[in-house]
C-alpha cells in the first residue's frame, strides 16, 4: 500500500460527511500520521471543504524523529522490517515495515514548505520528548500556520533535553508563543513514577481499559532485544515502586536503566486538561 492510497482513504472519509445533512461543521481529529494525511488532503484541494472547520492533531507527525528516515525508500528493498516485536497490542501494530517508513517519509518530506501551511483553525498537542516524531517540526508547522485561531499544548519535563525544550526554539519565543500552553510535568501533579510524555501516550485517557492505569497492556518492547527476555518479562510484571513510565529516549533510558524497569507511556495522566483545551479551542471558532 502506498501513501497515495492512504490519502485516497482519507479523502473518502472526509468527503463522506458531505452527504450527511445532520452534520453542519466537521472538525477532524488526527493521531500521528493522520496529521500529514489531513494536511496533504487540504493542500491538494482546488476549492475549500465546505463543512471542514478545523483540525485537532495529537502527536502530529510532521517529520520523523530519526534523521536517517530519508534512507527508508532505498532501504526497503534490502531490509523489509524496521522493527520486529511480538504482537501483544490489541489495537496498534508492534512490528513496523520499512516500506511503511518509506511511504511515511514520502508523505511528510515537504510539509514545512509554504504550500502546506495550514489555513484552518489548528490545535496541536505534542511532547518535547517524543521519540517517534519531531516535536521541533510540529512547532515550526504550528507557528507557520496562516490562521488567527490556533492553539498548542506542549508537554515537557525537567529532564527533557534542553535542546528539545520549548525555550530553546526561536519559534516558541516569537509571536506564536502566546498560543502555546506549556505543561511541565513537575508542575501538574503527575504520579511519581510518570516521568515524561511519550508519542504513544497523549491521545489516551488513564481510564482506558486496555492502555490505561489499570489496563492489561504494558509497553516494554524496547527490552525485547535482550536474548533471554529477562528484562522484557520483568518490565511487564513490575509493580510500584520498581518501574517508571515515560518516553523511551536514549537519555531517559540512561537515567533510569539498571535502576528501575522502564515502560513507554501509553496513556496521558493529563488527558482531562488536554481535552478541556480542545473543547475550548473548538468553542472559540466562529
Amino acid at each position: 500500500m502506498t501513501y497515495k492510497q492512504w490519502l485516497a482513504t482519507t479523502r473518502y472519509g472526509i468527503r463522506s460527511f458531505d452527504e450527511i445533512d445532520e452534520v453542519d461543521s466537521l472538525y477532524v481529529m488526527t493521531f500521528s500520521t493522520g496529521a500529514p494525511l489531513l494536511i496533504n488532503h487540504i493542500a491538494d484541494l482546488k476549492s475549500p471543504e465546505k463543512k471542514l472547520k478545523g483540525a485537532v492533531m495529537i502527536s502530529a507527525a510532521i517529520k520523523a524523529k530519526n534523521r536517517l528516515a530519508f534512507l527508508a525508500p532505498a532501504a526497503q528493498y534490502f531490509v523489509p522490517w524496521s522493527t520486529v516485536f511480538p504482537e501483544e497490542d490489541a489495537v496498534r501494530y508492534e512490528t513496523f515495515s520499512t516500506h511503511a517508513a518509506a511511504e511515511f517519509y514520502k508523505l511528510t518530506k515537504n510539509l514545512l514548505d509554504k504550500k502546506y501551511r495550514f489555513k484552518l483553525p489548528l490545535f496541536i498537542a505534542i511532547s518535547a520528548d517524543d521519540d517517534t516524531v519531531s516535536a521541533e517540526a510540529a512547532l515550526k508547522y504550528f507557528c507557520s500556520a496562516e490562521t488567527d485561531t490556533k492553539r498548542m499544548v506542549w508537554y515537557q519535563h525537567a529532564d527533557t533535553n534542553k535542546k528539545e525544550k520549548l525555550a530553546y526554539f526561536d519559534e516558541g519565543k516569537g509571536a506564536c508563543k502566546q498560543n502555546i500552553f506549556v505543561r511541565e510535568a513537575e508542575e501538574i501533579g503527575l504520579p511519581d513514577y510518570y516521568k515524561s510524555f511519550a508519542h504513544t501516550a497523549l491521545s489516551v485517557p488513564p481510564s482506558d481499559p486496555h492502555y490505561g492505569v489499570n489496563g492489561a497492556y504494558k509497553q516494554c518492547k524496547h527490552y525485547f532485544e535482550d536474548k533471554d527476555f529477562k528484562e522484557f518479562e520483568e518490565c511487564k510484571r513490575a509493580v510500584l515502586p520498581s518501574f517508571v513510565v515515560g518516553e523511551t529516549t536514549d537519555s531517559f533510558k540512561e537515567r533510569y536503566g539498571g535502576i528501575k524497569s522502564i515502560r513507554r507511556g501509553v496513556y496521558n495522566p493529563d488527558y482531562e486538561t488536554m481535552e478541556t483545551e480542545i473543547f475550548s479551542f473548538i468553542g472559540s471558532i466562529d
